[in-house]
């Protein structure tokens, strides 16, 4: 029985756009024009925090074992701009939604 196999003889991995990487070929959203300057100051804060943690990853790899400091302040940059990303979607969480009415059916 040869069933429906797409993964036999047909285009390579990922050409059909479902390689695995639950959206990492996505594309940041981007900010609309008319975005206000505090949405536009959020997304710069945790632009620089990625930056700050690069920079300090590429330092403590680049330095000699002996005089590494701690990892944690590393990592600190990371978890910050974590935080703020979930502290960014407490106020859907808790938004209420009001129920369907039995008119709209």
């Amino acid at each position: 029985g040869g069933g429906d196999d797409d993964d036999v003889g047909g285009a390579p991995p990922g050409a059909d756009g479902d390689d695995g990487d639950f959206g990492a070929d996505e594309p940041e959203p981007e900010l609309p024009p008319d975005a206000p300057l505090s949405i536009r100051v959020f997304h710069l804060v945790q632009f620089m925090l990625v930056l700050v943690f690069q920079i300090l990853l590429v330092w403590m790899l680049s330095t000699p074992s002996q005089s590494r400091g701690s990892w944690g302040v590393v990592f600190l940059p990371l978890f910050i701009r974590e935080g703020l990303a979930l502290l960014s979607l407490l106020p859907g969480a808790f938004a209420s939604i009001p129920a369907p009415s039995d008119d709209d059916a």
